[in-house]
């Protein structure tokens, strides 16, 4: 069988959940959750044969073609909320086109650019290549940190070997 070409959403897309599909829905199934199937009573049975509703992309299944929207906010929360509670608030949800960062081509540079132990300097030009911002430098790394449970802000930075170095496991 030939496999669907999958495609990012370029415009945002409005659904509207109603009283009855939230009564037929099943928590916690992706393919079945309310607003899967807001979806395909929207678009109609014979258009879409599946939507996978997870909490932050929503693949939508074409004959010919998978198409990926960003979930954000209201929607996000109300997909958790029905995950754990089985209560889905009725209303209109929109989907949302996928962000420039998050599109599958972007997605592929990076894996492509970071996804493996390859040298710096190796990755250093994949980026200027695909004009992506170079990764961080690992000759530098945090030497203190403040916050809640010292994770949040860096507040120094100090080349490894320089005085007042302290390896990253030594923060706490």
């Amino acid at each position: 069988m030939k496999e669907k070409i999958r495609e990012d959403a370029v415009e945002d897309l409005e659904i509207t959940v109603t009283d009855e599909i939230c009564q037929l829905a099943t928590p916690g199934d992706p393919q079945h959750c309310a607003f899967s199937m807001a979806i395909q009573a929207a678009y109609g049975r014979r258009v879409v044969l599946g939507v996978e509703t997870l909490r932050t992309v929503c693949e939508i299944e074409f004959r010919d073609k998978k198409r990926r929207h960003r979930v954000y906010g209201k929607l996000a929360k109300a997909i958790t909320n029905y995950d754990r509670t089985g209560i889905f608030p009725p209303g209109k949800y929109t989907l949302h086109a996928m962000n420039p960062a998050w599109t599958l081509p972007m997605i592929a540079v990076r894996n492509e650019v970071f996804g493996d132990r390859r040298p710096y300097e190796e990755r250093v030009r994949l980026a200027k290549k695909f004009d992506i911002p170079p990764p961080p430098d690992p000759k530098y790394t945090a030497a203190r940190r403040r916050g809640a449970g010292r994770r949040h802000k860096i507040i120094q930075v100090r080349r490894r070997g320089s005085p007042g170095y302290v390896p990253p496991a030594a923060v706490k």
